[in-house]
């Protein structure tokens, strides 16, 4: 038995086992891709870049990680102006890094910069084995820091101050599925019939889902699909809790809630990538297809402040890469359409321009101090 089989065999006896015959989205994703033997992120196979499913901006050449490492200077710089930073170390944390790329950039830049080792210590927070393993092999070699791998924030121990980023992390958080129908929000479920997976309409799974409805706006059409994320919210819980202080730089592609309800989202944005193609988010290959949902990031600054993190920023990427300064690393145009200068001019418009990378992106920022800061 291969590993889609195994994966499909452990869906249907989970879905079997439900007095419903059926499970949530939020579960079938959640197994989908972290089932820790044959979940998509499990597994020893590529899943990013040309040949992968899907690109980062990390792999739009290699000055994506430059610009970030100037941004997070730039929050330290103004904890270091505070009498309470004197001769602290402060983290640095990065939340999935997949195959380690952003962070072997963000290295590379700190040192150009002049960090030294004694200043700062790195985190890599991790669930994938695999994923930990090539994160290994490609950043012992160059760092000259101190870098420390863990499962879950909790085993770290914070500092006075943190800088905590991911990217294209919170996308693939599973989330619960939700239809209105001209009364309520219904929860959407999967379910199997005949070997193929489809869906039925059911009562919300849980009081929290219920609760967290209710900071949903009420559609204008009958149909009208959103998700609900509570992977993130709980997330940010989390990272509050543990976080003295410092700031949260999440990176993803997601919209307001407004533009949730947009007409040519009616049936939601829970999508399947298989090779860089958008396949069907329900797949007969469960296991070997990625799976993602667009952020609502009015519901993260919501529920940040709600867990004493303050919204310092909101951009769209094109707004934030301009502001700190990457058409500053722009070099001369050349002749030589090969030359490392016009890749690296390709890979600037790539990411700022609002019809590549630019405007589906954003970027949020969200800050916590102690009152003695």
């Amino acid at each position: 038995m291969n590993i889609v089989e195994c994966l499909q065999e452990e869906m249907v006896a989970l879905i079997r086992e439900h007095p419903n015959q059926h499970i949530s989205y939020q579960q079938f994703m959640n197994t989908a891709l972290y089932h820790p033997k044959s979940g998509y992120y499990s597994q020893n196979r590529v899943k990013l870049g040309k040949k992968g499913d899907f690109y980062t901006n990390a792999h739009v050449g290699d000055v994506y990680g430059t610009v970030l490492a100037k941004a997070f200077l730039n929050e330290v710089s103004k904890w270091r102006s505070s009498e309470v930073s004197k001769g602290s170390v402060w983290q640095l944390v990065e939340m999935g890094s997949g195959d380690g790329r952003l962070m072997e950039q963000v290295i590379r830049a700190l040192v150009e910069f002049g960090v030294s080792s004694s200043e700062v210590e790195i985190y890599l927070v991790e669930t994938s084995s695999e994923h930990r393993r090539i994160q290994r092999e490609r950043l012992q070699p160059i760092s000259p820091y101190s870098i420390k791998w863990c499962e879950k924030i909790e085993e770290i121990e914070p500092r006075a101050y943190t800088i905590l980023y991911s990217n294209e992390l919170v996308d693939a958080f599973p989330v619960h599925v939700l239809e209105w129908d001209g009364t309520q929000w219904l929860e959407v479920y999967v379910r199997e019939d005949a070997g193929r997976w489809t869906e039925e309409l059911g009562s919300c799974s849980s009081e929290e889902l219920l609760y967290a409805m209710q900071e949903l706006p009420v559609p204008s059409k009958v149909g009208q699909r959103v998700e609900m994320n509570l992977f993130a919210k709980k997330w940010l819980q989390t990272l509050s809790t543990w976080m003295n202080a410092g700031a949260i730089f999440t990176i993803d592609y997601g919209v307001s809630m407004d533009e949730l309800y947009a007409d040519f989202r009616y049936q939601g944005t829970i999508r399947g990538y298989c090779q860089h193609q958008i396949v069907s988010h329900l797949p007969d290959n469960v296991g070997e297809v990625d799976l993602t949902a667009h952020v609502n990031f009015d519901l993260l600054k919501q529920w940040g402040e709600k867990y004493r993190l303050e919204t310092a920023l909101h951009q769209s990427q094109s707004e934030f890469l301009i502001e700190q300064g990457i058409l500053e690393l722009m070099p001369p145009a050349t002749h030589d359409p090969f030359s490392s200068a016009e890749k690296k001019r390709r890979a600037i418009k790539q990411l700022v321009h609002p019809q590549w990378m630019g405007a589906a992106f954003q970027v949020l920022v969200q800050t916590k101090y102690t009152e003695s800061t």
